[in-house]
């Protein structure tokens, strides 16, 4: 055993060699300072790494890449638009970074490496939405969200003075919300008859099926348009299924699906087609237009039910993988009264319809917005989520002796 000379300071004993005996009996010197450093490092690292193990155990391999490229997929939403490509390319030159379109109020063509650049929007034309307030002075100041927003967007979001009609994340009531809307509709710029949508994230988990929602709502004033109806049947069953209203049917329809185009909005069958029908399956689910029992859309009474969703008042509603729910609700022409009692009654439907297993959930809604067509989305308050039946666990009195909780 090393004995510490009178007078010699502590830290020089950590310099010198010291010599232990290992298990072996093999002796080994002692580490310096730097090899402790550098002990200590892989030891943190070597941590990390279990920790990081453990995490991927408990939480999934999915979960931890599901994340990724959720922040992948935010980054490109603000920088360069959705689903991986900028919005109106053909405005703002679809390149990383958006570029001024020559229409802007106020343009200067830009210049890069002492070169002028040729115009983003070669051989546009000003939109005849384009508010008062827009220049190139107010564009270069927004975000990269809104720059490659389209003009008919900034009229909505925006007031004839330049300020949000609404705040970002502050939630209203459908009331308040469907008002705000209607007011970016002043004045004669827009001729079209919108539609109403609502967005809604649900608070339950895909991967349980008592959890998943697959229905189908009726609207009180219906979707101010018609639907157009398909009927899968047998070929000698086309003219019939015509007859009764269907806007396509027999083999027709079957041509049309195996090309891959969707002239139809809603797809109805009997139930002895399902097993012929299910042969397109891989066409129709990715586009949710399969005919299921719980949506309404395999029946007996083909003709009532071409009558029943023709009118438009009929809707069905499917959560996907991530549990949004996007689902119109009327059109601008049909007024504020309408499309508020249309999205209140599609709400408490959803709610009165929820699956057994969200009724053991406390939270049924997560997430609610409303918008127009290509406007920009409101957050609605909480106070508007109707009640879904959820059932609270009852708690055992802990008063009561453990032998009559048993018996």
């Amino acid at each position: 055993m090393e004995v510490r000379a009178p007078g010699t300071p502590l830290t020089a004993l950590n310099v010198q060699p010291r010599a232990h005996v290992g298990i072996s009996g093999v002796t080994a010197p002692k580490l310096n300072v730097q090899d402790d450093l550098s002990l200590g490092s892989n030891t943190w690292m070597c941590a990390a790494i279990i920790l990081g193990a453990v995490a991927i155990r408990t939480l999934g391999r999915g979960a931890l890449v599901k994340g990724l490229k959720r922040n992948q997929r935010s980054s490109k939403r603000i920088y360069m638009g959705v689903k991986g490509g900028m919005r109106n390319p053909y405005w703002y030159g679809g390149e990383e970074s958006p570029r001024a379109p020559s229409w802007l109020p106020g343009y200067v063509p830009e210049e890069r490496d002492g070169e002028t650049l040729p115009k983003p929007d070669e051989g546009s034309e000003p939109p005849a939405s384009l508010p008062k307030f827009v220049n190139l002075e107010w564009w270069q100041s927004q975000p990269a969200a809104i720059k490659t927003r389209s003009p008919s967007y900034w009229r909505r979001l925006f007031n004839d003075a330049g300020e949000r009609r609404f705040e970002r994340f502050k939630p209203y009531s459908l009331p308040e919300a469907i008002d705000i809307i209607f007011a970016g509709y002043e004045g004669d710029w827009h001729d079209k008859d919108d539609t109403f949508e609502l967005k809604l994230k649900m608070a339950l988990d895909s991967k349980y099926p008592d959890q998943q929602i697959r229905t189908k709502v009726s609207l009180p004033n219906g979707l101010g348009k018609e639907q157009r109806v398909a009927v899968f049947c047998a070929p000698e069953e086309e003219k019939e299924m015509l007859d009764m209203g269907a806007s396509i049917a027999g083999k027709t329809l079957q041509d049309q699906i195996q090309a891959e185009e969707f002239e139809f909005d809603v797809l109805i069958t009997k139930p002895a087609s399902m097993p012929a029908l299910a042969k397109l399956g891989k066409i129709l689910g990715k586009r949710r237009l399969m005919p299921s029992p719980k949506s309404g859309t395999v029946v007996t009474d083909i003709e009532g039910a071409i009558k029943e969703w023709k009118k438009g008042g009929t809707l069905e509603l499917r959560s996907g993988a991530r549990m949004v729910i996007s689902v119109p609700f009327g059109k601008q022409s049909q007024g504020k009264e309408k499309l508020l009692e249309n999205v209140r009654s599609l709400l408490q439907q959803l709610a009165d319809k929820a699956p057994e297993g969200a009724k053991k959930q406390k939270e049924f809604f997560s997430k609610m917005h409303i918008q127009s067509h290509g406007g920009p989305s409101i957050v609605i308050d909480s106070v508007e989520w109707p009640s879904h039946g959820y059932v609270a666990p009852q708690q055992e009195d802990s008063n009561i002796p453990l032998a009559l909780r048993m018996a």
